[in-house]
């Protein structure tokens, strides 16, 4: 079972670090398989901004750009056939050599024209599942900063080998109860807030069996 350390902080947060956090959990009976930093694969992908964006000619894919890009250290060179591009945007520049969730970016020529790496979607950073266009970052983020520090994606992903007697524990909420019992922490329930029902109709259900079923 793997989860987010930053998830279970949510939920409680002891005064240790991670290694000693994983120590305490397979103290516990979760054994801890591994634990590794959730994005620790993107590594060379900066804040730019798009200067200039120009369709290149000679060619039946209208989509292909040139976009011109301030990266905080001078000027580079994109093709991207994102919709989304445009003068002003601040987007997540992988340079050459960067890594992204599943490759390493080189540098390509496409219709003539060199492009110095490329602008990345979520999909492409592991962020989010929209590929759609380029992912578009807030105004504020600084030229040159790196993608995991504006993003915030700080995080260990904590992977735990469950015996079949600890089903109590195939959740956050069962997970935290024991980390705060170790470091002798108040539980608390996170609150939720409920969600307002958007439709009125009902399906009717009942159990022909209760003392089978005596709750769906």
């Amino acid at each position: 079972m793997k989860f987010s350390e930053r998830w279970l902080r949510s939920w409680v947060n002891p005064s240790v670090d991670t290694e000693s956090l994983c120590e305490q959990l397979t103290n516990l009976g979760l054994e801890v398989e591994s634990s590794n930093a959730t994005y620790g694969h993107l590594t060379g992908i900066r804040v730019a901004e798009i200067k200039s964006v120009d369709p290149i000619r000679d060619t039946s894919n209208e989509s292909l750009q040139v976009c011109q890009l301030d990266t905080g250290e001078g000027i580079a060179s994109v093709v991207c056939g994102a919709p989304n591009v445009r003068p002003t945007l601040k987007v997540a520049y992988a340079a050459e050599g960067a890594q992204l969730a599943d490759q390493v970016v080189k540098e390509s020529r496409m219709h003539g024209v060199n492009s110095d790496g490329m602008l990345c979607s979520g999909a492409e950073l592991g962020y989010s599942a929209d590929s759609a266009g380029i992912l578009e970052l807030d105004q504020s983020a600084e030229l040159g900063q790196d993608i995991k520090d504006v993003l915030d994606l700080h995080d260990t992903t904590i992977d735990v080998d469950l015996t079949p007697n600890r089903g109590d524990c195939l959740s956050m909420r069962g997970i935290a109860r024991e980390t705060a019992l170790i470091n002798e922490l108040e539980f608390k329930e996170l609150e939720t807030a409920s969600v307002q029902e958007e439709i009125a109709r009902t399906i009717p259900i009942s159990s022909e069996n209760t003392q089978a079923c005596p709750r769906y």
